[in-house]
């Protein structure tokens, strides 16, 4: 993790170079990262559709099963499930892009925390980029949100929400903004320079997201 932390900073320094400006190079970065991504994106949603396919083949056959016996109908529902693979190892196919993803937050999170050029550095509204982009003070402190008004956690959870909304299906419910609003609460203490990398790269998903299900969807 550390080296890694360490290769971020440096890439990003590299940009400054161009740039001039650190607040435009993570944006830059996280854009460059999105697209080195791109093949692993389209081949966790192609596993999320198939494993969505799989459960909901599942849970039709499941609901058939007409056993009393709870030890009987236990095996039926296993039997089911292997024969549809649905198992653990498909779902963490279907997270791959957020598996890989978190762990590159931890290490941009560890960089930005160490890196003490960021607490000199402003950017449109930020003033730090060290520190969450308080854009006004409540005036009191709440619970968790803190003193101040932070912009990028709203903007994040926008996305979220607006993904969920964008690409509904006949599953969707309200229980499907439940990670948008932990995202929201979990990343709303957070660098202004980690959530500029973060709200990037769930921008960058949204086009990602749509042209795979416009274009790639029917691909094996």
């Amino acid at each position: 993790m550390q080296f890694l932390s360490t290769l971020i900073i440096s890439l990003i320094q590299g940009i400054t170079r161009y740039t001039s400006s650190h607040g435009a190079s993570i944006i830059i970065f996280a854009a460059l990262l999105k697209l080195l991504l791109l093949p692993v994106s389209f081949y966790g949603m192609r596993w999320q559709e198939r494993f969505k396919q799989s459960m909901k083949k599942s849970k039709e056959e499941t609901a058939a099963i007409q056993t009393c016996n709870a030890a009987q109908r236990d095996e039926q529902i296993l039997a089911i499930y292997q024969a549809n693979g649905v198992n653990f190892i498909n779902q963490c196919k279907a997270l791959l892009p957020l598996l890989i993803q978190l762990p590159l937050l931890i290490a941009f999170y560890r960089a930005a925390i160490r890196w003490e050029v960021l607490a000199e550095t402003s950017f449109l509204w930020i003033s730090d980029l060290s520190k969450p982009d308080s854009l006004f003070t409540f005036g009191l402190t709440l619970p968790w949100l803190g003193p101040a008004f932070n912009v990028l956690p709203f903007m994040l959870f926008a996305v979220n929400a607006s993904e969920v909304v964008l690409f509904r299906d006949a599953t969707t419910n309200i229980k499907s903004f439940t990670l948008p609003v932990i995202f929201f609460f979990l990343f709303y203490p957070f660098p202004a320079s980690c959530m500029l990398f973060w709200v990037t790269l769930n921008v960058l998903h949204v086009p990602e997201r749509y042209y795979f299900h416009k274009r790639l969807s029917s691909l094996p």
